[in-house]
């Protein structure tokens, strides 16, 4: 029987009614003061549990990327290979693990440490192949060292960044882990709508070498980077 693991998402273009603000007729300082407050909270469990509960959020939330826009920037940097290990952390309630498992990854592991987000992926995808769901926190995965062969980021450390009040230090531990957990030669695919002017400092502190690619999505430029684990 699926289930779903527990062990202890956050998971830019953002969806908007993650920003919405608890006023409707606030002054225009409220309404940053309640902005400022939503995004101080999206480092926490809470937020997300209390935002995949509400009525507007019971379908697929992608940020950034759509799934399928991804799907192409994983089986190249795997060479199709179907059999890698793959994970794709703070998933929230994204299509991307099952789209992956839908095209042949046998091997795809969905993270969030929100435990309402994973259980809306359950019953969405129970009657199919579906990826293994893991409650957990980025900043301390269950996983060994080594044990993916790709990670894919779509707003997760970005989630962390913003809920850390002006500080990198969250954000540059949840990168550490994730490079711990990555093998040798693995690749981190972190996607964000920050350019290298504001993202490559960041991503220094990946051990390998960091390179990126923009990808327009109608409106909207992303940033795509490959962080590789090896030195």
């Amino acid at each position: 029987t699926a289930a779903v693991s527990l062990f202890t998402r956050p998971g830019c273009w953002l969806p908007s009614r993650a920003l919405k603000t608890t006023s409707t007729k606030g002054t225009e300082g409220e309404d940053r003061r309640d902005a400022k407050k939503v995004l101080e909270s999206m480092g926490k469990s809470k937020y997300w549990n209390d935002f995949y509960e509400s009525p507007d959020a019971q379908h697929a939330s992608e940020w950034f990327l759509d799934a399928e826009q991804v799907l192409p920037l994983v089986s190249s940097l795997v060479n199709e290979r179907k059999t890698c290990q793959i994970l794709d952390v703070g998933c929230g309630t994204s299509n991307t693990g099952q789209i992956l498992v839908n095209h042949g990854f046998e091997h795809v592991v969905c993270v969030d440490f929100s435990v309402v987000a994973l259980v809306q992926l359950l019953r969405r995808n129970a009657a199919a192949a579906h990826p293994t769901y893991i409650a957990a926190d980025i900043h301390h995965l269950p996983f060994a060292p080594g044990a993916f062969d790709l990670i894919v980021d779509k707003g997760t450390v970005d989630a962390v960044l913003k809920g850390a009040s002006g500080s990198t230090k969250p954000a540059r531990a949840a990168l550490t882990e994730l490079a711990r957990v990555l093998s040798p030669h693995g690749i981190l695919l972190h996607i964000t709508d920050e350019p290298p002017e504001l993202r490559l400092d960041l991503l220094s502190c990946f051990p390998g070498q960091v390179s990126f690619r923009e990808i327009e999505a109608g409106p909207w430029t992303y940033f795509a980077y490959t962080c590789r684990a090896a030195r």
